[in-house]
């Protein structure tokens, strides 16, 4: 997926796709501007990269607008 406004990881400097932006704003703040990749959101979270893509599949199939709007 392309990365929303050409966003970059503020961990690790990664780009960011829309998927990452939006579980940022989901499990951050709405409001964000400041993106954070799978990688960095599992280890701020403890828990793992396939945890964070999980999440993201749940919410894309309950209709979370944040996946469908960046």
């Amino acid at each position: 997926m392309s990365e929303p406004n050409g966003s970059r990881c503020c961990g690790c400097g990664a780009p960011i796709g829309r998927d990452e932006a939006a579980i940022t704003k989901r499990l951050v703040n709405r409001g964000t501007t400041r993106y954070y990749c799978k990688a960095c959101l599992a280890g701020a979270f403890g828990v793992t990269v396939e945890d964070i893509d999980r999440r993201i599949r749940y919410y894309k199939q309950t209709g979370c607008t944040l996946f469908c709007s960046l």
